[in-house]
């Protein structure tokens, strides 16, 4: 049984053709399935839930990264559900890399249902897809208990891949680590998409890795508290442990996926 996850932003009247349009495919390719409508009164968890316990085997993300980021932290925890992706609007750079084509045109690569099993990254027990980026000058990193980086002064930013392809290094998703990659100027995933603005000075690789602040140079008793963010839409503080969780995501991928 398919179900399908429409993000809240969708509810605006400028995507109701396009619903629309995704509706009627579906139907024709007897992929038609449950709906379930992100809302200020629910959450992503509970109607995704709700749709397992009730038999769903594919859970599709109709939005855009946001949405997929959030179910990849759902769907993993249950070993016989698949993910599928419908991305519509803006900012689905990950759709683009999972090779699925915008609205419509996505239901016909789930009918396909070429299915491939990606590892997925792990920071203090949530599951991320794609990277995990810090300011450099506020970080530590301790890869595998052997060694540590601490980024010279020239570096900017720190990124922890586990999907994607960034400063023109592709990340495999298949192949059981996290690439690490220090770089010269801000960035982060959607990089790769646009006019590249930083250097990749080094390239480390890990399966798991200790992340903490550097101390407070004013007060070396102070704690000082860095920021991760996640998929690019969620922060938390360090400290953290991260780490790879290899083979545990199933997602329906286009034959253009780039990996």
């Amino acid at each position: 049984m398919f179900f399908y996850l429409y993000d809240s932003f969708l509810a605006d009247k400028k995507y109701e053709k396009i619903l629309h349009q995704v509706e009627a495919r579906t139907t024709d390719l007897g992929v038609n399935g449950r709906i379930g409508k992100l809302n200020p009164l629910n959450n992503i968890r509970e109607l995704t839930e709700d749709a397992i316990k009730w038999g769903a085997k594919t859970v599709v993300a109709v939005g855009n990264d946001k949405t997929i980021s959030q179910l990849v932290d759902i769907i993993p925890r249950y070993p016989s559900v698949t993910l599928g992706v419908i991305p519509i609007g803006p900012e689905n750079n990950i759709a683009k890399l999972l090779g699925i084509p915008s609205s419509e045109l996505a239901c016909d690569v789930l009918s396909n249902r070429l299915i491939d099993i990606l590892d997925l990254g792990k920071i203090n027990g949530q599951y991320f897809l794609t990277s995990i980026h810090a300011d450099a000058k506020k970080v530590v990193l301790e890869c595998d208990g052997h060694y540590k980086i601490l980024p010279q002064p020239a570096a900017k930013q720190i990124n922890i891949c586990n999907l994607g392809c960034f400063f023109k290094q592709k990340i495999n998703p298949k192949d059981g680590i996290l690439q690490t990659i220090v770089a010269s100027s801000p960035s982060g995933f959607r990089s790769f998409f646009k006019k590249p603005e930083l250097l990749a000075d080094s390239l480390f690789v890990a399966k798991s890795i200790q992340i903490t602040s550097l101390p407070n140079e004013a007060d070396e008793n102070a704690e000082r508290e860095a920021s991760l963010v996640i998929d690019d839409y969620k922060t938390i503080k360090t400290p953290a442990t991260i780490e790879v969780a290899p083979q545990k995501l199933k997602v329906i991928v286009g034959k253009e996926r780039m990996f």
